[in-house]
């Protein structure tokens, strides 16, 4: 199930930003390090992130930082391994309804998340260097 961030739930997602983001294999580049930090990004932009939930546990979150001018939107991506695929597919998905498909959405991430890269790989993404664009 996607649901859009609420103040409500921002402990518990960024909590689990704070995990993913911790290694390499499943991090991003656009999110923050410490819980705080993440916490304090997530209420700056609640009405542009998105999470899944299956069986009310956090699956994936995808936090979008628009910039509206440069027609372009920043993505911190966090999914859980299993399921991947289906996860970051419904984030994003979720976000280019709200936002539009006319924004290029950027989601940069190390070298060492594989499964973001075949993800974005598999979805025909254009690839600029170390990051992705749609």
């Amino acid at each position: 199930m996607i649901e859009k961030f609420s103040e409500d739930s921002l402990s518990e997602l960024a909590a689990y930003a704070c995990r993913k983001n911790a290694r390499r294999e499943s991090g991003s580049a656009f999110c923050c390090r410490e819980e705080a930090s993440i916490r304090r990004d997530f209420l700056e932009t609640l009405e542009f992130g998105v999470v899944c939930r299956e069986a009310g546990n956090v699956r994936g979150v995808l936090s979008c930082f628009p910039d509206w001018e440069k027609g372009n939107v920043d993505c911190a991506l966090l999914a859980d391994r299993e399921g991947y695929d289906s996860t970051a597919g419904q984030l994003l998905c979720a976000a280019r309804e709200q936002m539009g498909n006319h924004l290029r959405y950027t989601i940069f991430f190390p070298k060492e998340n594989e499964d973001c890269n075949d993800f974005l790989e598999g979805i025909g993404a254009s690839r600029q260097q170390h990051e992705y664009r749609m």
